[in-house]
């Protein structure tokens, strides 16, 4: 398929919300901040990414609104190039950068280096790409340095890419067994909308010494981070086995602890008895292994009151029960079905962006092993991945945070270390507080690998 016949394209259900609920206060941005020992041949990164960015269309074509019924990507004229700092200019991009996708291409890259090590900044608008797609990319890239640096390598180091999945990433799989699917469906619906409607949630409370309105005091390449080893992901994988639960239910089971005990030090101005993680969901399908960067996920939500949480082996035994659901039958379909019908009636749809109102108190995204989707045939040193001359030791993503949503964990996997960054609202947390509340996250995680 011919990028030529691709456009215009128009915008999935999600992508349409994520465009509406961009703010310039809170743009709806992510990252992955990567590093690499060894220092980057500027030349042939910079011929490798005009080459890279080329195959992924999404990454740099425009929102054109004046197409009849919805928005459509359109090829942009201008493409992005990468910006190349000395590594003292430790700043990298802020966390209130916005990126206007009626103007600009969705994908800014820095790299940052001296004589030792290099660090390599991705910003994207999730519009354009989900984590995965931004890993889709990357794979890519340090495939087609390798290929330049090391001229004698196998030619199928270069991933494939398949043009022709673009026009389906807003179509979801089907999951469940006719009838049933049904019935389910229309009791999650009235589940969800009860829960939306009825029990409003509880933001993260502010902590003392909270900044000023406007601050943005933390860059993303300076985002609170903590490591496990790999004997603690297999640690922490049996424990749960053993309880009958996912490693990702331990985490969620961690994070709603985490919530309580940081409000009970740091109490909300409002509080109620709910309190809400976002979880995204993936709907990739085995033949969208390679599709472009693009954004094909959704959220499903889970709601607890605060006194259920107080029984720790009860809350994960029904967070598993509940993801085992939500992972079958595909959960997050339920929000992708509402905001179609919300984009319908204009009143609707601005009760999605009340900036008033909580809709989660955090999000907690697991993106799993990052070996799941890099090219296999590239070299290792290690458990780490080599492209030419540089080695790629440690990845670290970030996912946007939303008004009355002042978190955003990532939890991800890369040459067995488990990394957990955060990504925290500018305006409520110093840096301080936000290392007080990751390092509180990562001691609920580390007793959840006791047996």
């Amino acid at each position: 398929m011919k990028q030529s016949s691709l456009f215009p394209l128009p915008l999935t259900v999600f992508e349409r919300h994520m465009l509406t609920d961009d703010r310039p206060d809170y743009p709806m941005t992510c990252a992955v901040h990567a590093q690499f020992a060894g220092t980057i041949r500027r030349e042939a990164f910079s011929e490798a990414f005009d080459e890279v960015l080329a195959r992924h269309p999404l990454l740099t074509a425009l929102v054109d609104r004046s197409h009849p019924g919805r928005p459509c990507w359109m090829p942009g004229a201008v493409r992005p190039g990468i910006q190349w700092r000395e590594s003292e200019d430790v700043t990298g991009f802020g966390l209130t950068d916005r990126i206007d996708l009626e103007r600009e291409a969705g994908l800014r890259f820095q790299v940052r280096q001296d004589s030792e090590k290099a660090f390599a900044t991705m910003l994207f608008h999730h519009v354009c790409s989900d984590g995965i797609g931004a890993a889709r990319f990357l794979e890519e890239l340090l495939a087609a340095y390798h290929v330049r640096v090391e001229p004698d390598c196998r030619a199928d180091v270069l991933p494939a890419t398949d043009l022709s999945r673009l026009p389906l990433r807003g179509c979801v799989p089907r999951m469940g067994s006719f009838p049933a699917r049904v019935s389910h469906q229309v009791r999650t619906l009235v589940r969800e909308g009860h829960h939306w409607l009825c029990h409003p949630v509880t933001p993260l409370g502010f902590p003392a010494g909270a900044c000023e309105p406007g601050a943005g005091t933390l860059s993303l390449g300076r985002l609170p981070a903590c490591e496990f080893d790999e004997d603690f992901s297999a640690r922490l994988r049996a424990a749960s086995k053993q309880r009958g639960v996912t490693m990702n239910d331990a985490f969620l089971a961690a994070m709603f602890a985490t919530i309580c005990e940081w409000n009970a030090g740091h109490p909300p101005a409002a509080s109620t008895p709910w309190l809400r993680i976002a979880v995204p969901q993936n709907l990739r399908e085995p033949a969208d292994r390679w599709m472009p960067a693009a954004n094909k996920v959704t959220m499903c939500f889970l709601t607890r009151s605060q006194h259920s949480c107080e029984n720790a082996s009860d809350l994960l035994r029904g967070i598993g029960v509940e993801m085992s659901a939500a992972r079958y039958w595909l959960r997050g379909k339920s929000l992708l079905r509402a905001m179609r019908v919300a984009q319908a009636i204009p009143r609707l749809e601005r009760r999605f962006r009340e900036e008033d109102r909580c809709l989660a108190t955090v999000v907690l995204s697991n993106l799993g092993d990052y070996d799941r989707w890099f090219c296999s045939s590239l070299p290792r040193e290690g458990r780490h991945i080599r492209a030419g001359n540089v080695c790629l030791q440690r990845l670290t993503p970030a996912a946007p945070v939303r008004p009355q949503t002042h978190a955003a964990f990532c939890v991800a996997s890369y040459g067995g270390v488990l990394r957990i960054s955060m990504r925290p609202d500018p305006r409520v947390f110093t840096a301080d507080k936000a290392e007080e509340l990751l390092a509180l996250f990562a001691s609920k995680v580390e007793s959840a690998a006791e047996g």
